[in-house]
């Protein structure tokens, strides 16, 4: 029963007594009048008691909320101060309980700083995952819930849905904990590829498009999985515009200077095609999700016993079937010292303590592609 309901009935039976013994002391008239200011007076009371705990009314109905961050409200009335400190205990043991409860419940955890949430989405929906990612960044918390590697739900602070779902993707630092344990909830119904497109496109900041497109320069091609989504629906004018020019291996600047845009405009497009997983860096050496890496000054090649990689590939000197030749001498080849088939070795002549030797007729010498596919 709610407290206004309480102080009513309250009113009214202290009210109701004392219209009683009005009539029986006095007349009609007089007993509706004391009747009338005794409920007046009783319910003013009532009020002026119980106004003080009002303040803890609303803190126990956050405790049930799970907000267990604010203090309990002090008070300067020492009928209350018991209650004042009982209520903080309780939220302190609460609060440490749900820690504990949350700690073991965490599957894995990490930071925002090092592996983007793209990536730990992408994670979560490959290995259809079940449960709650939560995000913290500061004082900020926001969840995402999760159910066989979809995303059904978000909630961070007061918004809920989409607005709660966007809200994560522009931290640059932060953590993310992943907890199977906790019971989805289930406020969002829009397919996978809707909400991570909805969310990045909101992302305006290059650092972030860094971690994907490590900068306007790096080389881009399509996927496989570019086959099995349905582009036309889920990309905007622009955003096709530029998809359907992205032909071969290029870059951010490539297309703009082919289309005339701002390289800012491809560079942030690239970035939602690579969130999707439609496009990924020709470079290797690139780790995605992570700082530009520093080019390697020689590729590392798997090479078998005796197998020698040419330290060298001269532009143009190209075998008919368009398989890169090494250079014909003076240039010197490199001989790598006999190894376990498979094994990964340096192929850089600086690196390398076997002597430099020319090949005899060629055929020990691996371009610098069947290098790269051994590796693969």
């Amino acid at each position: 029963m709610r407290r206004f309901d309480r102080v009513a009935i309250f009113a009214a039976a202290i009210g109701l007594g004392a219209a009683v013994l009005a009539t029986w002391l006095s007349r009609w008239t007089t007993g509706l009048l004391a009747g009338a200011a005794g409920f007046a007076l009783s319910y003013g009371a009532g009020l002026w008691l119980l106004a003080p705990m009002t303040q803890y009314v609303a803190f126990i109905q956050r405790l049930a909320g799970g907000d267990f961050d604010e203090e309990a409200p002090a008070t300067g009335d020492r009928r209350f101060a018991p209650l004042a400190q009982g209520l903080e205990a309780m939220r302190l043991h609460l609060r440490a309980w749900m820690g504990q409860i949350a700690r073991s419940a965490i599957e894995f955890e990490g930071s925002l700083q090092v592996l983007d949430l793209v990536h730990v989405m992408h994670f979560l929906r490959s290995g259809k995952r079940s449960g709650t990612l939560v995000l913290q960044r500061g004082g900020e918390m926001a969840l995402q819930f999760w159910k066989g590697g979809e995303v059904v739900g978000a909630l961070c602070g007061a918004a809920s849905g989409q607005d709660a779902f966007w809200v994560p993707f522009g931290w640059e630092r932060g953590s993310f904990k992943f907890s199977p344990r906790l019971d989805p909830t289930v406020n969002l119904s829009a397919r996978w590829e809707m909400l991570l497109l909805s969310a990045v496109r909101r992302v305006d900041n290059p650092r972030k498009w860094g971690r994907l497109v490590p900068k306007p320069s790096t080389v881009v091609r399509r996927t496989a999985l570019a086959d099995h989504m349905p582009l036309r629906q889920l990309l905007t004018a622009e955003e096709w515009t530029i998809w359907s020019a992205l032909s071969g291996e290029m870059s951010a600047a490539d297309i703009a200077t082919l289309l005339g845009e701002t390289v800012h405009k491809t560079w942030h497009a690239l970035y939602c095609f690579s969130a999707l997983g439609l496009v990924e860096p020709v470079d290797d050496s690139v780790l995605r999700g992570f700082a530009p890496a520093v080019a390697p000054l020689e590729r590392a090649g798997r090479v078998g016993p005796g197998e020698t990689v040419p330290s060298r590939i001269v532009p143009g000197d190209e075998k008919p079937d368009g398989a890169a030749a090494a250079r014909q001498p003076p240039a010197e080849e490199v001989r790598m010292p006999a190894a376990v088939p498979g094994q990964l070795r340096s192929t850089s002549p600086a690196r390398s303590a076997s002597p430099h030797l020319p090949a005899a007729d060629g055929r020990n010498v691996i371009s610098l592609d069947q290098a790269r596919r051994r590796r693969r």
